[in-house]
């Protein structure tokens, strides 16, 4: 059963509860931004992951945890490589560990990887049905409900640590008047953290600097902020640059849903997909084309973000320029999903229509997102009812005037 996409339109839970379910053998490939991570899957469990990131590598967790010694795990590396078998192998032939303790490492790194996938807005996936071939491997038993529960709960989690520490570009100082380090109570790991706390550091800059993954990052920041160790530094000192951050907010939403819909409408319609998105960007009302000439659901949502925010530059009034941003692109994405049947049909539209709101339920959750995060999903959604209903009246395809975007306006 080959089953391939991206974690904007497959939630990693529910394509992990089908292989359990279904009790599959095989191998999942995950890959965003670089990093690629592989989970061998044995009967519904998960008995082995590696990523490509070197605080996941095993061997790095052994060196870390001071269970091997630096010139066994050099020796041993390179026996494995040569011999196409994994380190823990050779390290437990060699009695340098015992198995039982590998195994615990083996279990937290599969489970650590995993964690951190789930965190994952973005990102492909592929899995194919293979046999196994475990020789030379020590593998594990992880549980793939009980690694959705404790997903569930870190996920939850984060969105409590991510309203302390708001986001990747926020940037913390040491906090004024702090305490004589001899009277600071730390660990290792927190010290780190806190020397890397300059006033210049983004948050997402620190998470780059150490091996560590986001959770535990935004975890041991928000543990700073709470012993008042460490405060926010105000980066906007105007409203221009607050409403930059806003529109930056509203416009990431947005490029989200119509990436979906890209994604999907390409595996349908190829190169034809960018003609229809060509066609169907709004551009009557003044700046409209300044806003969308250039932007395209296929850039990287920075090129997006930084084309749309540069035509916002016109907008000395905040709420003028908010509401250009709910009115143009509630008119593209209305457009696209208008247009959309009449290439593919009713049945393949309402699948789409399924998949946006799949999409705004993790965005209302998850998203740490603009103050005007609810009225977003909110329009969205009417639109999603307005093109069920002409789906069943093609009448309503005749826009009038105002089209759909008349129903849609922020009062």
């Amino acid at each position: 059963m080959p089953l391939k996409g991206n974690f904007e339109t497959f939630f990693l839970a529910s394509i992990l509860e089908l292989l359990y379910n279904d009790q599959k053998t095989g191998v999942l490939k995950a890959a965003n931004e670089g990093q690629q991570i592989k989970v061998y899957i044995k009967s519904g469990a998960i008995v082995y992951a590696m990523g490509t990131r070197p605080e996941a590598r095993l061997g790095r967790l052994l060196r870390d945890k001071k269970l091997v010694r630096e010139d066994d795990l050099k020796t041993s590396l390179a026996e494995a490589k040569e011999k196409k078998v994994s380190v823990g192998y050779i390290l437990v032939k060699k009695k340098l560990i015992n198995r039982e303790t590998l195994q615990k490492i083996v279990y937290q790194q599969a489970q650590d990887l995993l964690l951190d996938m789930f965190m994952w807005e973005r990102g492909d996936f592929e899995y194919k049905d293979v046999k196994l071939n475990l020789k030379g491997m020590v593998v594990t038993d992880l549980n793939i409900m009980a690694l959705i529960l404790e997903a569930s709960r870190r996920i939850d989690e984060m969105s409590v640590l991510r309203k302390q520490v708001p986001g990747g570009q926020s940037v913390f100082k040491i906090a004024t008047g702090l305490k004589d380090e001899a009277e600071v109570n730390l660990n290792g790991s927190e010290w780190r953290i806190l020397t890397l706390v300059d006033g210049k550091r983004t948050v997402d800059d620190i998470i780059g600097a150490v091996d560590m993954d986001e959770f535990t990052v935004y975890k041991m920041l928000y543990a700073l902020i709470s012993s008042k160790l460490i405060e926010q530094v105000e980066q906007f000192t105007s409203q221009t640059q607050q409403a930059a951050f806003e529109y930056s907010a509203m416009i990431t939403i947005y490029n989200d849903i119509l990436q979906v819909i890209r994604r999907n409408l390409e595996q349908e319609l190829g190169q034809q997909t960018f003609t229809i998105f060509d066609e169907c960007k709004p551009t009557q009302k003044p700046y409209q084309k300044e806003l969308l000439q250039d932007f395209h659901p296929n850039n990287p949502s920075t090129t997006n973000i930084h084309i749309a925010l540069k035509a916002m530059e016109v907008f000395k009034d905040f709420e003028d320029g908010r509401n250009f941003l709910f009115d143009s692109f509630g008119e593209f994405i209305s457009n696209v999903l208008l247009e959309i049947p009449r290439y593919l049909g009713i049945q393949p539209t309402l699948k789409f229509a399924q998949d946006i709101e799949e999409l705004l339920h993790y965005i209302n959750k998850y998203h740490p997102g603009s103050q005007d995060k609810a009225f977003i999903i909110d329009q969205i959604q009417g639109i999603l009812g307005q093109v069920e209903k002409a789906l069943d009246d093609p009448e309503t395809f005749k826009k009038d005037s105002n089209g759909l975007l008349g129903l849609f306006k922020k009062k």
